[in-house]
C-alpha cells in the first residue's frame, strides 16, 4: 500500500480509498509525485483518463474578455462552469445547484467569489481583491442595465468587469495543477455562433428607444 498526497486539502492517505477521508474529495484529482490517480472503476486506465481536471473552470482572459464583450452571456457561462467544478468536490451535503446559482447570480455571487478567494488563499495563493465589493459592483452593472434608460443601461453590459479579478485568480490556482487539461484559448464553433447572436443583441441595444 503506497500513500497519495489529496490535491484538494493536501493530507495524505492510502491510495487504497476511492476519497480522502480527510475532505471527502475523489480520488480523480489528487496527484502524487505529478502523477494523477483517477477513480474510474476500470482496472485498466489510459493515461488520458489520469489526467485531473483544473480546480476551476479553465478560459484563458483574453477570450474571456472578448467572448464577454461579443457574446454577452459568456459571463454567465463561466459563472455555470466554476460553480459545476466547485459542486464536482463537494461532499453531497454541500452540493449546490450550478444552474440555480447562475440564474440569481447577483444574490450567489459573493458566495462564490469567497470560495474561489478562500480556495486560494489555503493554497498559499495571494488575493488583492475583496468578494464583497466586487459582488456589490457586480450587482450595481447589473441593475443597471435592466433599470436604466438608454443610452444608461448600455452600462449593464460591462458588469463582465468585476469578475476579471475572479478569473485571474482561478488561473493562478490551475498553474498550481499539474493537468493536460486545454486552457481553452481558442474559440469554438458554438464560441462564435454565440458571437453572432451577441452581436445581434448589440445592434438592437444601440437602437435609441422611440420617445412616444
Amino acid at each position: 500500500m503506497s500513500m497519495v498526497t489529496c490535491y484538494e486539502c493536501s493530507l495524505e492517505f492510502s491510495d487504497k480509498e476511492p476519497v480522502c477521508p480527510h475532505c471527502g474529495s475523489p480520488r480523480r484529482t489528487y496527484m502524487d509525485f505529478g502523477q494523477v490517480e483517477d477513480n474510474s472503476p476500470s482496472a485498466q486506465m489510459t493515461s488520458e483518463s489520469q489526467i485531473a481536471e483544473y480546480p476551476f473552470f479553465p478560459v484563458s482572459s483574453s477570450k474571456f474578455l472578448w467572448m464577454s464583450i461579443l457574446s454577452l452571456v459568456y459571463p454567465y457561462y463561466w459563472i455555470y462552469k466554476t460553480w459545476e467544478r466547485i459542486n464536482a468536490r463537494s461532499d453531497e451535503w454541500a452540493k449546490v445547484s450550478p444552474f440555480w446559482r447562475t440564474v440569481f447570480c447577483l444574490f450567489f455571487n459573493f458566495n462564490l467569489y469567497s470560495r474561489i478567494r478562500e480556495y486560494h488563499l489555503e493554497k498559499g495563493g495571494s488575493v488583492s481583491w475583496s468578494a464583497g465589493w466586487l459582488a456589490s459592483l457586480f450587482f450595481v452593472l447589473e441593475s443597471m442595465g435592466s433599470r436604466m434608460p438608454w443610452p444608461v443601461y448600455l452600462v449593464g453590459f460591462l458588469s463582465f468587469l468585476p469578475i476579471i479579478p475572479v478569473l485571474n485568480t482561478t488561473l493562478e490556482a490551475n498553474k498550481r495543477v499539474q493537468s493536460l487539461e486545454d486552457g481553452n484559448s481558442t474559440f469554438s464553433a458554438a464560441n462564435v455562433a454565440w458571437i453572432f447572436v451577441g452581436l445581434v443583441i448589440w445592434i438592437l441595444a444601440l437602437v435609441p428607444e422611440q420617445v412616444t
